[in-house]
């Protein structure tokens, strides 16, 4: 049997709630939907429980989007799909060329920080709620 993860997206948009809306690399998380990560890419980020997901929205809070917009986040229920796996660092810009350069440059893919802890990555989810 799956066990359940747990996304952070933002509440109106349902995106991933590191990324702009606009971003190339967002996907929308919508209820009832199998949302796979784009070609390419490290995957889709989910926490293990729901409580390591609220400890992460307390640290993180409301952030801008850089347009002096106050953006809230919701936490949602989503079963993986495929096999899981840890990363160990990510991209520190997460802003499309920021992206766009730790995905195709893998000799120089920018700065990188360490993951947020407590995540996997999975090539797919199905969206519960």
């Amino acid at each position: 049997m799956r066990k359940y993860k747990y996304k952070v997206v933002k509440l109106k948009s349902r995106t991933s709630a590191m990324l702009s809306w606009n971003n190339p690399y967002a996907l929308r998380y919508e209820p009832l939907q199998n949302v796979v990560a784009k070609e390419g890419t490290l995957g889709i980020f989910v926490f293990n429980t729901k409580a390591e997901a609220e400890q992460w929205v307390e640290a993180w809070g409301i952030e801008s989007d850089g347009f002096s917009e106050r953006i809230k986040l919701k936490i949602i229920k989503v079963l993986p799909i495929g096999r899981g796996k840890t990363i160990e660092n990510i991209a520190d810009d997460a802003s499309a060329k920021g992206l766009r350069q730790y995905y195709e440059n893998s000799e120089n893919p920018g700065w990188l920080v360490e993951s947020i802890s407590n995540t996997m990555v999975y090539p797919g989810v199905y969206v519960t709620e």
